[in-house]
């Protein structure tokens, strides 16, 4: 499996602070590892919104929403539930 960042991810993630950047990082790779294993905790919050759009957790507020498409997982946003409803609505 591939992973790639859009640049509409970029755009999202932009404006994290060091801390923010840290807890995403640490997401990320734990989402990255248990993909590839096969076995993806409960506590990743790891859920399939519509067709090839999943999200994922970095905390209790904040999401990660992906695209899986042909071995290749591409970020598409970082953001708020509200901001994850609000981009699937314009697609």
């Amino acid at each position: 499996m591939q992973f790639a960042y859009a640049d509409s991810f970029h755009s999202t993630s932009k404006h994290l602070n060091h801390r923010q950047i840290e807890l995403l990082l640490k997401a990320v790779q734990k989402f990255e590892s248990s993909w590839e294993s096969g076995q993806v905790p409960k506590g990743i919050g790891l859920a399939h919104l519509r067709g090839t759009f999943f999200e994922f957790r970095v905390d209790i507020h904040i999401r990660v929403l992906f695209r899986r498409d042909k071995g290749t997982i591409l970020y598409l946003l970082y953001g708020s539930h509200n901001d994850i409803r609000n981009f699937l609505k314009r697609l």
